[in-house]
């Protein structure tokens, strides 16, 4: 390795609380993505037509075109659908520990902290609760995982 540049580089305190809230919005994105295609199909003053003389319209008459313009246009949709499909990816790559991990903590109708994570899924994969630094490690792991997808880390 002599020679080798190696560079790691470290999420911070930020960017961990970054990446949990994204998977912590995972059951709700397709909800997001849905009112906002809504919103985008639905907002007739998006684009306004200058045009007051007699002659032809500057505005695509097909609606179905402009719809897909505006969605193609829109930051906020392509970012929901890069996240969505950022945590589906990590879904693909995770162990079976972690996917259980993260059914606990995002995926499930109970709010877990990551201590009643790392107890409940201890038991189930170790016989005993993960201790303190065990689940934050695996935590990182499943948050530098998803930062990698999103093309954030």
């Amino acid at each position: 390795m002599k020679g080798e540049l190696v560079v790691k580089s470290e999420l911070n305190k930020s960017a961990l609380a970054y990446l949990d809230d994204l998977y912590g919005e995972y059951r709700h994105l397709n909800n997001i993505i849905a009112s906002t295609k809504i919103a985008l199909a639905t907002d007739y003053n998006h684009e306004v037509d200058e045009n007051t003389s007699g002659s032809k319209s500057n505005r695509i008459s097909r609606p179905q075109e402009t719809i897909m313009i505006r969605y193609d246009s829109s930051p906020k949709l392509e970012f929901y659908e890069k996240v969505k499909k950022g945590i589906e990816d990590s879904l693909l790559c995770m162990t079976n520990e972690q996917k259980y991990i993260f059914k606990l903590r995002y995926d499930s109708n109970d709010y877990y902290d990551w201590e009643t994570v790392g107890d409940i899924a201890g038991e189930k994969f170790i016989g005993k609760p993960y201790s303190h630094s065990g689940i934050y490690k695996k935590r990182y792991k499943m948050l530098e995982l998803l930062g990698k997808k999103i093309g954030f880390c």
